[in-house]
């Protein structure tokens, strides 16, 4: 794993903003958890919840645009089959 003090590429800075995107994933998630335990709103708790899908939806994309950009520059031809299988787990 690498941490925001050893970043030494373009991989490491991905892999960091991903990881750093996780965190607050996790930390929302934390919220949610913590809302319910004190007997929050349920609008308020359906709120925080619409927040963590499109976050994981946003990390998605971000893994997605990682896969072609790696591809890409690696000179790999990228297929048809290859491309509707990575879309179809997106959504």
């Amino acid at each position: 794993m690498v941490k925001k003090n050893e970043v030494k590429n373009k991989g490491d800075e991905e892999e960091v903003k991903i990881l750093n995107r996780l965190s607050r994933i996790e930390g929302q998630i934390r919220g949610i958890r913590k809302m319910i335990e004190e007997k929050k709103g349920c609008t308020d708790i359906i709120t925080q919840t619409n927040a963590v899908r499109q976050a994981i939806t946003m990390l998605a994309a971000e893994l997605l645009e990682n896969e072609f950009i790696c591809r890409f520059e690696r000179g790999e031809k990228i297929k048809k089959e290859h491309l509707q299988k990575l879309f179809k787990l997106n959504n």
